[in-house]
């Protein structure tokens, strides 16, 4: 910093002293602007399986990030495995007697570990905005002048700048991260409820298949005592009697490998749920056959859009990424360094002591360092646009591989 000495004061220093750090020591809460609490949009307060959506029927990856405003409350968390609410705690208990597809799926996005990492991560990003709008810390610095000459001892405090646009850059950037935080705490609770519900109709088809092979055992018992006692004394059918027995073991084989399959997915329902290892998973609930799926391709393509949380984040990134190549180009600009000095003169009343305002600004000299910072800074925007493009065709494809699957 250079410092140029404005003008020196020989009045009441005190007065002075505390004016300046009235000025000074309010930028370490980042100012009134950082204090202020901000509005959260309403799609952080929406339920915890809807989508972030806007109105506009039209809305692009890009227009949709645009109108996501900052989150600076801290979200609801799921419970830890083993601390369970009296909600979880009642769904869970009633999965022993029955397992129906609503408690599972409430249950996966309350409690998955992978859903409650994803929200720490977003209540996490909720604090990085107050850090990016905050001013540096003050300084504070004493002297004392072992050769007295004049001057006995000197104190002075100062405070760094620095350019506004610098933390309204700052800001925005926090309030992108935090808004990529809260779309993946929504793609843990997507997964889990994709995985979820996969794994519950895997326990849905052994229990029928169970039931079913069950039914045939038992049919194919009778069928071989009957061969065995054949229709009329001493008379067995000895090749009907084989199939028989042949069938009724080969079933008794089957419904073994059916009871290890279920133990296998009922363990990792468990675990997707954060439940305990020895919590039983009793047998599925009958469900209603699914209505006929008709839309168009078209619409997909259009409610993907508008909904599907990897072009979301996409988006975001990329308004990220256009936030901090404008920082870059900023970051050559001066900063201001205001600071007050008073000091204690030998043989002068306390009245009389000088009192010094400072001021300085840095000097951007190595302009190398701050041109490569801006070609950084443009290249990972331009990789975010590319990443964002990849991520609609991907999308795309995968919507056309299904619905012609």
């Amino acid at each position: 910093m250079a410092t140029v000495l404005l003008w020196t004061l020989r009045y009441q220093p005190l007065a002075v002293l505390l004016a300046v750090l009235a000025l000074v020591l309010p930028g370490c809460a980042g100012g009134p602007a950082a204090r202020r609490p901000s509005t959260a949009h309403s799609a952080y307060n929406t339920p915890l399986l809807t989508p972030p959506v806007v109105a506009s029927t039209s809305a692009t990856p890009e227009t949709t990030t645009s109108t996501m405003l900052r989150h600076d409350k801290a979200p609801s968390l799921p419970q830890a495995a083993g601390g369970m609410l009296a909600e979880e705690t009642a769904l869970a208990s009633s999965l022993h007697a029955k397992a129906t597809l609503e408690a599972v799926l409430r249950l996966a996005a309350a409690q998955s570990p992978l859903v409650s990492a994803a929200a720490h991560r977003w209540q996490a990003a909720t604090h990085k905005r107050a850090q990016a709008v905050s001013l540096p810390d003050p300084r504070v610095e004493a002297s004392y002048f072992v050769r007295q000459v004049d001057d006995r001892w000197m104190v002075s405090l100062s405070q760094d700048l620095p350019y506004p646009g610098k933390l309204l850059l700052g800001g925005r950037i926090a309030d992108a991260e935090t808004q990529v935080a809260y779309i993946r705490y929504q793609m843990a609770i997507r997964n889990a409820l994709a995985e979820a519900k996969e794994m519950y109709f895997e326990l849905y088809y052994i229990d029928r298949a169970q039931q079913i092979t069950t039914a045939i055992q038992r049919l194919y018992e009778r069928y071989a005592a009957l061969a065995a006692g054949g229709t009329s004394v001493a008379q067995t059918k000895l090749p009907e009697t084989f199939r028989a027995e042949s069938q009724r073991l080969q079933l008794g084989y089957d419904l073994v490998l059916l009871r290890e399959m279920r133990a296998t997915e009922t363990q990792r329902l468990r675990a997707l749920m954060g439940l305990r290892g020895d919590s039983d998973i009793g047998p599925t609930e009958d469900v209603v056959r699914p209505l006929p799926f008709e839309i168009t391709l078209e619409a997909l393509y259009a409610m993907a859009e508008r909904y599907n949380q990897e072009l979301l984040a996409a988006g975001v990134e990329v308004e990220r990424a256009g936030h901090q190549t404008q920082l870059a180009r900023q970051a050559p600009i001066p900063d201001l360094m205001l600071g007050v000095s008073y000091t204690d003169m030998i043989d002068v009343p306390s009245n009389k002591n000088p009192l010094s305002v400072n001021v300085g600004i840095s000097v951007p000299l190595w302009l190398g360092k701050y041109r490569a910072m801006a070609r950084e800074a443009h290249a990972l925007e331009e990789a975010m646009k590319a990443e964002q493009v990849a991520a609609q065709a991907q999308v795309r494809s995968d919507l056309a591989g299904r619905t012609s699957a």
